[in-house]
């Protein structure tokens, strides 16, 4: 294996550490080697704390002039929560810096290579460069998009099913994909369900299989039919619900708020439900990168119409619950085939008895739809 190829793959295993823990920031390792020997590495925590490079250097002082780092993201060029990074190379003496690829912060953009360069440091740009830009797609859609990544995660019968007929879902899907789907909740900053799933299944929205933090709980509920009872509303999963509504009962609303639930008030759409796009510009306001969109159908058809999702997430599992059964997409279909939604980069995975099968959304103009809140 080419040896830039080999060490960066190190620092990409190294931002992957913090996975869900960096918000609004990007992950990012750093891995300092000099003559075939690795010195230090080191990975971005948290926002607020020192930057992989800062950290990987601290661990070696004196010892990093005349050293190459490999850093998956372009270093910073400005003052933020810390200073630049760039700055701290340059004074670090490195002699070579190797970047997977640039930082779409408009802040950062190339400036930080240039900077290097200034200094004379050697810097290499491109190694790996898809897989750590799909390392960071979240902070990519976060920064050039402004709203969240979406991913789709739906767990369904063979026959695009996600319960039957009377509304029985548990258990649809294995314990290994439970496991999973519990794993990729804790990657994620958020994760949201319409209304209808809270009243039908009252979902707690938290990590359990695994161990990890559990996301921000979001609920789309235009007039807040959310009951009182719920499990996110009550006690102290209240603190860490968001409920959007356009059309909100006050009283309802003062008790919710009162509770420690945070109710956002947006815009409707021409449906009067809450409209998606403003739900996004919220998320995105709260430092939001990484959204997880859990249901119910009318909810997955509305992000899907709209445009509005990055990655679908499909966990197959062997059932075939029949017509009657809920659906797991509701959206209007197409009178040709052309005009059909055509995912790409199809992959799939074995989960125990389950198949998991995920792609990547084509970049489409979007409609302005609403939330299609409803189980």
């Amino acid at each position: 294996m080419d040896r830039d190829v080999y060490y960066m793959s190190l620092a990409l295993e190294e931002a992957a550490r913090a996975r869900g823990r960096t918000r609004p920031n990007p992950m990012v390792g750093a891995v300092v080697v000099k003559e075939g020997e690795i010195l230090a590495r080191g990975y971005h925590h948290r926002a607020g704390l020192p930057h992989a490079e800062v950290e990987a250097l601290s661990q070696i002082g004196e010892a990093a002039r005349g050293t190459t780092m490999y850093v998956n993201l372009e270093p910073c060029s400005h003052y933020g929560r810390t200073p630049p990074c760039a700055d701290r190379l340059i004074e670090a003496g490195v002699a070579r810096v190797v970047v997977g690829v640039t930082d779409p912060n408009p802040r950062v953009d190339g400036r930080g290579i240039e900077r290097l360069r200034a200094a004379g440091i050697q810097v290499d740009v491109g190694v790996l460069e898809s897989a750590c830009a799909d390392l960071n797609a979240p902070f990519f859609t976060y920064i050039r998009a402004g709203r969240p990544y979406v991913q789709l995660k739906i767990a369904m019968s063979l026959d695009a099913r996600i319960a039957t007929r009377t509304g029985d879902s548990r258990w649809l899907s294995g314990e290994e994909a439970r496991r999973w789907a519990h794993q990729l909740r804790d990657h994620a900053d958020a994760i949201l369900v319409g209304v209808g799933t809270v009243i039908a299944d009252d979902p707690a929205l938290t990590v359990r299989w695994v161990e990890g933090r559990d996301p921000l709980r979001v609920v789309l509920d235009s007039t807040l039919r959310t009951p009182l009872s719920a499990q996110i509303v009550v006690g102290e999963q209240a603190a860490g619900t968001v409920v959007f509504c356009c059309r909100p009962d006050v009283e309802k609303q003062a008790v919710l708020e009162a509770r420690g639930v945070r109710v956002e008030v947006v815009e409707a759409d021409a449906a009067g439900q809450v409209s998606l796009e403003a739900v996004l510009r919220r998320l995105h306001g709260m430092e939001c990168l990484h959204l997880l969109v859990e249901g119910g159908g009318g909810v997955h058809g509305a992000f899907l119409r709209s445009r509005q999702v990055d990655r679908l997430s499909l966990v197959l599992t062997p059932w075939l619950l029949g017509c009657d059964g809920i659906d797991a997409f509701r959206f209007a279909g197409t009178d040709l085939l052309k005009d059909a939604l055509k995912l790409r980069g199809l992959r799939t995975q074995r989960l125990g008895e389950d198949i998991l099968l995920e792609a990547e959304m084509p970049k489409m103009e979007r409609e302005s739809v609403g939330s299609g809140e409803s189980r």
